[in-house]
């Protein structure tokens, strides 16, 4: 029983290192229809906004259609209940004239710091991006962090058949949107998100009265950032699909309030998309697979709303994924479903490894190793070898410099030194210093009338014997 508990402890430990090194970030993005209803009056939808935010537990969230400042605020103070006081709001609000609709993003800041917003120009309504960093609770070793890049759209609403300008607008807003994501650093981590209004993913046969060509400019391979569809195979309207669409969440029989559409669920408007460093966590943001989702979807309400008693669902409750209460906050906030997925953002690799290392004064058992210091570091990890072995060394010292003893006579070394933080992080290691120890003194030296002997010198290759007369010179 011992055996296994100590082998308990060691896993948690080793888990707990592991997981320190990183944090799990719960990525939320939502059209929040109309809200609030009157432009500087409180709305109880605040309520509902709060309770599946909570409930997902989202560290970023990006809404659409909200209508004020006031709003952004309400949501807020909404947000913040329940002993929950983390989040905030990007500092500002825009719009596209009085009571028009703006974008908001609202973010966890016991995990996230806010840099910066910038308003891109486009046609119709102004795109969003936020810039993020990831608090590193090791920032002043570190000197560096992790930033996320999160643009948040709202592309022309309509069909080609209602007018065929909404896809002509919607191609402009993502091509000005390219444009602009070609002008970040190739490094990156951008994510894209909100309400596109696509109708499909076929941007190539303009005959398809559901053609969509402002999709196949996202994921055009051309640009710096090409952006990635993580489940790129849908069409509208089809059960097959049924499970990533994300309006509506009303129908003609439960309509619903705020002027949302009562068409059922049928059509996939809200997208989550990424670029390929963000897919391959190539920056130290990584998707992890398999958490995108129309959050409440449950797949059992193809063209129905999410609170139609009549549909039948395994779990014989409103819905087959989240609670009653979740549903029916869904179906009051808005006529869209959420869409979720999880990031994991990597604090920073501590980069301010030794450089300098010289090894001097070296004795047939000794030599001292010098370095230089490192502003940050508390302590130092000393690892050394004779050349040719494979088990290090290792020895630990409080400044930038480090005597080694004991070291055998007439043996080539390497050694290496990583810098220690406060918290226990380290640099990796320098690169290798050799040096090589002298020769050890004879000793236990006797005679005979013709042979001379001494103990055996460890390492030694041959010796250098020197004898005269006494008193000559």
């Amino acid at each position: 029983m011992k055996k296994r508990l100590n082998l308990l402890f060691l896993c948690i430990m080793l888990c707990s290192a592991h997981l320190s090194a990183q944090q799990t970030i719960t990525v939320m993005s939502y059209n929040v229809l109309n809200y609030p209803a009157n432009v500087t009056t409180y709305d109880s939808r605040g309520v509902d906004f709060a309770t599946i935010s909570q409930y997902i537990g989202a560290d970023i969230i990006a809404i659409n259609e909200l209508r004020s400042d006031d709003g952004a605020n309400f949501l807020l103070q909404d947000l913040n209940t329940n002993g929950i006081t983390y989040y905030q709001r990007a500092p500002n609000y825009y719009n596209f004239g009085f009571g028009a609709l703006g974008n908001m993003l609202y973010y966890n800041s016991d995990k996230l710091g806010f840099v910066s917003q910038t308003q891109i120009s486009t046609v119709t309504r102004e795109l969003s991006h936020y810039k993020l960093y990831l608090l590193d609770p090791d920032l002043p070793c570190h000197q560096d962090t992790t930033y996320v890049d999160i643009i948040v759209v709202h592309l022309k609403a309509g069909t080609i058949s209602s007018d065929p300008n909404n896809i002509t607008k919607r191609l402009q807003q993502s091509q000005d949107l390219m444009a602009y994501l070609d002008g970040l650093p190739a490094t990156s981590n951008v994510m894209v998100m909100g309400d596109f209004n696509f109708y499909s993913n076929d941007y190539t046969n303009s005959a398809n009265p559901d053609y969509e060509p402002a999709y196949g400019e996202l994921i055009d391979a051309s640009y710096v950032h090409t952006l990635v569809d993580v489940v790129p195979v849908w069409i509208r309207n089809s059960s097959t699909y049924d499970h990533l669409y994300t309006q509506s969440t009303r129908s003609f029989n439960y309509p619903g309030g705020n002027g949302g559409s009562t068409g059922g669920l049928d059509d996939r408007f809200d997208f989550q998309f990424m670029n390929n460093n963000v897919v391959n966590g190539t920056n130290r943001v990584t998707y992890l697979a398999g958490t995108y989702k129309a959050f409440g979807n449950d797949g059992y309400h193809f063209n129905d709303a999410i609170i139609d008693p009549s549909v039948s669902v395994p779990s014989g409750t409103l819905n087959n994924e989240v609670p009653d209460n979740i549903a029916q906050a869904l179906f009051d906030m808005s006529d869209h479903f959420p869409v979720i997925s999880q990031i994991r953002m990597d604090y920073a690799p501590n980069t301010t490894t030794p450089t300098g290392l010289t090894a001097s004064a070296p004795t047939a058992t000794s030599s001292t190793l010098n370095w230089t210091a490192v502003t940050t570091a508390t302590s130092y990890n000393v690892q050394y070898r004779p050349v040719g072995t494979t088990t290090w060394t290792t020895v630990s010292s409080t400044t930038n410099t480090y005597a080694l003893t004991g070291l055998m006579a007439c043996t080539d070394y390497e050694a290496q030194v990583q810098s220690v933080c406060s918290s226990g992080s380290t640099s990796t290691f320098s690169t290798i210093a050799n040096f090589s120890t002298g020769a050890s003194m004879p000793t236990g030296l006797t005679a005979t009338t013709s042979t001379v002997n001494w103990t055996t010198v460890t390492g030694a290759a041959s010796y250098n014997v020197q004898y005269r007369p006494v008193g000559t010179t």
